[in-house]
């Protein structure tokens, strides 16, 4: 039985492998199995998703973040904001950045 432990690390490798859709299908697997994702399980997907040039998707996860129990990080809010610049989406990249403000950043 997959432990997010080894969700965390399947997504991971997508990320640098540039598998954004296996990514996302691995996120959505676990979840299913109600594996509760940590900073670091977001950390894997936002990145893989920012490889993948899919910033409205990165947005959406960083939003989805928000209330839950993990914690954005400098790594969380530097991949969505590098995701909006590969999109050319300066706006929503500027928008990320003043919202760290009122993030709990570890």
């Amino acid at each position: 039985r997959p432990t997010l432990i080894s969700f965390n690390a399947a997504i991971s490798a997508c990320e640098k492998g540039q598998q954004w859709t296996t990514a996302l299908a691995l996120w959505e697997d676990a979840g299913r199995r109600r594996l509760e994702p940590t900073t670091i399980t977001y950390n894997a997907l936002i990145s893989a998703l920012e490889k993948g040039r899919q910033w409205p998707m990165a947005l959406s996860a960083l939003a989805t973040m928000r209330p839950s129990s993990a914690c954005a990080d400098v790594i969380t809010c530097s991949a969505v904001i590098s995701a909006c610049e590969k999109g050319h989406r300066w706006e929503a990249a500027l928008g990320v950045l003043r919202g760290m403000g009122g993030m709990l950043l570890s």
